[in-house]
């Protein structure tokens, strides 16, 4: 059996990005830019969907602040991404601009 992809949301805790979240049940990092309340609310919901993975090495899910209107922020999200899940298999890049 393959390992769960592991998928990266920017801008994932609202709006669209929350509804992609909490519909795609994968193993998720989401990003956001400055409400770390709406981030750790939105992990609680997510944390409180049935698992179908036996696993437990990593996190299901991950939030981690990142302005990704910068590179250096973003090669940063991108690199505790991959530290914190053992890699990166998908971006959905909702961020706008």
């Amino acid at each position: 059996m393959s390992a769960q992809k592991v998928v990266l949301i920017t801008a994932g805790t609202a709006g669209l990005g929350a509804q992609i979240a909490q519909t795609h049940k994968k193993i998720q990092v989401i990003n956001y830019a400055n409400n770390a309340d709406r981030a750790k609310s939105l992990l609680s919901e997510l944390d409180a969907i049935p698992s179908t993975s036996q696993s437990t090495a990593t996190p299901r899910f991950h939030a981690i602040k990142a302005d990704v209107g910068l590179k250096p922020s973003v090669q940063s999200l991108v690199k505790e991404t991959v530290d914190t899940m053992g890699r990166l298999d998908v971006v959905i890049s909702n961020a706008g601009w």
